[in-house]
């Protein structure tokens, strides 16, 4: 292996001789089975990366790390990845930059002290509103201007005083409560 391997690109070249894919697909049903493979795939390899560290709260002992066997399961995880990634013609140059400007958002979050994963997110699509995305915020104060999800194209009103699922007040309605809408029966958090 050569100084200058690239991940996507090597993966790309062993989809393409092993399997026999010409990446990046097209839009379409082979897109979406090769995807939905390669994310339950990329699930269960997680799953079993997982097991490699004592994580479980109820046993004993806790905190430890088979390290080999988790960069194995690491790098397992990974190559499931980078086939989704190279299904959608993602170069290693694009996933640089990408991943880059990712770290430096996640710097800029934190580095503010006041992040806190929840409220700087639409609730309707769950991406962060300093993402480059069209949603904004409902007003914090009952009566005011609700927010919008512009990916599902819904308004979304103060949670803390309207139900999300019917638009009553909570203070008006004896069926709705934080977490419940009464009128259209199903749960929302």
């Amino acid at each position: 292996m050569s100084d200058n391997w690239e991940w996507l690109a090597s993966t790309k070249e062993l989809q393409e001789k092993s399997f026999g894919f010409k990446l990046p697909l097209p839009e379409g049903d082979a897109l979406a089975d090769y995807v939905t493979w390669n994310h339950s795939a990329l699930v269960l390899e997680a799953g079993e990366l997982l097991s490699e560290f004592g994580w479980k709260t109820w046993a004993q002992p806790r905190g430890w790390v088979n390290r080999e066997l988790a960069l194995k399961e690491a790098v397992d995880v990974g190559h499931f990845l980078a086939n989704i990634l190279t299904a959608i013609g993602v170069t290693d140059e694009e996933w640089k930059v990408a991943y880059q400007a990712k770290q430096q958002v996640n710097r800029d979050r934190m580095s503010g002290g006041t992040y806190d994963g929840v409220s700087t997110k639409c609730p309707g699509c769950k991406r962060a509103y300093d993402d480059d995305i069209e949603c904004f915020p409902a007003e914090p104060r009952a009566n005011a201007t609700p927010g919008y999800c512009a990916d599902r194209y819904i308004f979304i009103v103060n949670e803390e005083e309207t139900c999300p699922g019917c638009a009553y007040d909570y203070a008006n309605s004896s069926t709705c409560r934080v977490g419940y809408c009464g009128r259209t029966k199903p749960h929302h958090a």
